[in-house]
């Protein structure tokens, strides 16, 4: 006998097609509701769920632990709302729970996320014998794997997909999600001091953009020689790309070396390295890790290859970082390999018009205001970076100005392309748009040393003295701490020392 053992809160959204998707499997449904004022309970009893009723306590394995207290299958089968059972994967539970041993199976979680294009499989234990020594612990991103580890319970890999749709959501409900777990999260890493715990936290201020704190919790997690390498690599990988924003080059790569030296398979971090590298003007290994990056996100795609943390990075990603590695390198041979891939991808088809924006800009060929149109609709967030590293050769000055004022609504919280904006401006000689534009990237992030350079500029072009003085006062104190930058911004003061007190 099956129990399909959930908690859940206010998921009309989601419940009807995950309960749908367990029929003719389960044999029975227990689901703890923790305060749903929606359609919940009323959808769970048309499909003959046993609802049980509990009292939040900032505890999800409280929860978990109540609906297992409340299951009487021989074997429980754990999901949530926003998750469905694939109807391939229906055989593979029945057969499995026939077998009467100590064994549970890990499942592949397929993360869908087609708005952030950042998929991923991974493989929890979600299948397992339903006794009273198997319980949840944490209480938020619970686990149940210790329990099992500590009752030598074997845990083998099954052919049983589900997919989860809970990333599949605009940032902002994301970051609601985030926020809800944070103060849980902060309380049991004071209570515990655990490392999964501190790396948890990493994450979560991660999808806040708070970089600043995101680092300070994954260097503490780090402290732990015993943390899973899947999240060591994380870890490093996050931490420098945070240093290599900051300019700290060398810094950058020694800790992407040290993730890619935890799992070297990691499609993100393999794409950070490349980035990393490209920055470096070390074009021949950042194109290595691009390549390299592409070759293990296919097996991903392919489920050749899954773990407990591995995002998958797409395609487009990718190979708009070949293109941009390419162009920055001013490379042939190479840019005709990624535009070869990219022209044989079914799925990267809008990545095939921007190779004609390519040509054109690499061409200097004027640009129609029609085609202008047309193209400002395909640049987005993932070929973005490929689009202005090409357009700082492009002599068209018209065309280049037309190009980067279509596409402006759409990056005007992207400092990379705000700078850029402001660069384009400053060449026409626009210094009070340039000098408007550069104001909205330092808002956006006064941690973007380039910014405050281009802004000085900008100021002393415009004679606005009084303004150089208070930015440089905010960088110094700012990267009072930070060596290598707080030289460049005192060398910058030397500079203007006769022109600002």
């Amino acid at each position: 006998m099956l129990t399909l053992s959930m908690i859940v809160k206010n998921e009309e959204k989601y419940l009807n097609d995950c309960l749908e998707s367990v029929q003719g499997v389960v044999d029975e449904i227990v689901i703890v509701d923790t305060g749903s004022t929606d359609k919940t309970i009323e959808i769970a009893a048309k499909f003959g769920a046993k609802v049980f009723h509990f009292n939040w306590i900032n505890d999800f394995s409280a929860a978990r632990n109540f609906a297992l207290n409340n299951s009487t299958g021989d074997w429980i089968l754990y999901l949530d709302a926003d998750e469905r059972l694939t109807p391939e994967s229906k055989s593979e539970v029945l057969r499995l729970t026939k077998i009467r041993k100590r064994e549970a199976y890990y499942c592949i979680i397929d993360n869908i996320d087609e708005i952030g294009h950042r998929a991923a499989l991974m493989a929890y234990p979600r299948l397992f014998p339903n006794k009273r020594d198997i319980r949840f612990i944490g209480a938020v991103h619970e686990q149940i794997e210790p329990a099992l580890v500590k009752n030598n319970y074997l845990v083998h890999k099954a052919k049983i997909k589900i997919i989860h749709l809970g990333y599949n959501v605009e940032k902002n409900e994301m970051q609601l999600k985030a926020k809800r777990n944070l103060d849980i999260l902060l309380n049991e890493f004071r209570n515990t001091g655990s490392s999964y715990y501190a790396y948890q936290i990493g994450q979560t201020y991660g999808i806040l953009d708070n970089p600043e704190d995101a680092v300070f919790y994954f260097k503490e997690s780090l402290k732990d020689s015993s943390l899973h390498h899947d999240f060591v690599s994380t870890a490093y990988r996050y931490i420098a790309v945070y240093e290599s924003r900051r300019m700290n080059h060398n810094l950058a790569v020694e800790l992407i070396n040290k993730s890619l030296a935890a799992d070297d398979e990691q499609p993100l971090a393999l794409l950070a390295a490349s980035s990393i590298h490209s920055s470096a003007k070390d074009f021949a290994k950042a194109d290595q890790y691009c390549r390299k990056a592409l070759e293990i996100n296919r097996k991903l795609i392919d489920e050749k290859k899954y773990s407990s943390q591995i995002p998958i990075a797409d395609d487009e990603s990718i190979l708009s970082q070949g293109l941009n590695i390419a162009v920055q390198a001013r490379d042939k041979n190479m840019f005709n390999h990624y535009s070869k891939l990219i022209q044989r991808s079914d799925s990267v088809k809008s990545l095939n018009a921007l190779l004609k924006l390519f040509s054109a800009l690499l061409n200097n060929y004027d640009l129609k205001d029609e085609d202008l149109v047309q193209y400002s609709d395909l640049i987005d967030d993932v070929n973005i970076n490929v689009v202005l590293s090409i357009s700082k050769e492009y002599q068209k000055y018209g065309s280049k100005l037309k190009l980067i004022k279509y596409i402006y609504p759409k990056f005007t919280k992207n400092v990379s392309f705000l700078n850029y904006y402001g660069q384009v401006l400053t060449e026409g000689k626009n210094y009070i748009e340039a000098e408007e534009v550069f104001e909205s990237s330092y808002l956006q992030n006064p941690n973007e040393v380039p910014t405050i350079f281009f802004l000085v500029s900008a100021y002393l072009q415009n004679n606005k003295l009084e303004k150089i003085e208070i930015i440089i006062k905010e960088a110094e104190e700012r990267f009072k701490n930070v060596p290598v930058i707080f030289e460049k911004i005192s060398l910058l003061k030397n500079k203007l020392s006769g022109v600002v007190v």
